[in-house]
C-alpha cells in the first residue's frame, strides 16, 4: 500500500502546508507595514553592533528588526531570541518544501 496517498497522509500536509502559507504571508505583511512607516529618525544604532557590514548584535536592543544600514528595509537583531527562532523556522521550512 502506498503510504503517501493515503487519506490520513494527506491530511496533516494540507494543515502544514496551510500553516507555513499563513506564516509567510503574515510575516510579509508585517514586514511591508513596518517599511511603510515614515520613519525620519537617524540611526541610533551602535557602530560597534555591527559586524560585516550587516549584520546586527546588540543584546541591550529589545527590537527584533532594525533599519539596515546597507541599502534600503530592516535586518534582525541577532541577539533576540526571536531572531533566532525565527531563522530556524525559516530554514527549517524551506527545507521541507519540494524540490521539483
Amino acid at each position: 500500500m502506498d503510504r503517501g496517498n493515503h487519506p490520513a497522509s494527506r491530511g496533516w500536509k494540507r494543515y502544514y502546508w496551510l500553516s507555513c502559507t499563513c506564516s509567510a504571508l503574515g510575516l510579509l505583511i508585517y514586514v511591508i507595514r513596518l517599511q511603510a512607516e515614515p520613519d525620519d529618525t537617524a540611526d541610533h544604532t551602535p557602530d560597534e553592533c555591527w559586524s560585516l557590514g550587516g549584520i546586527y548584535y546588540n543584546p541591550q536592543d529589545p527590537a527584533l528588526f532594525v533599519r539596515s544600514r546597507l541599502g534600503s528595509g530592516f535586518t534582525l537583531n541577532m541577539a533576540t531570541r526571536w531572531s533566532r527562532t525565527f531563522l530556524i523556522v525559516l530554514f527549517g521550512e524551506s527545507r521541507c518544501w519540494p524540490v521539483s
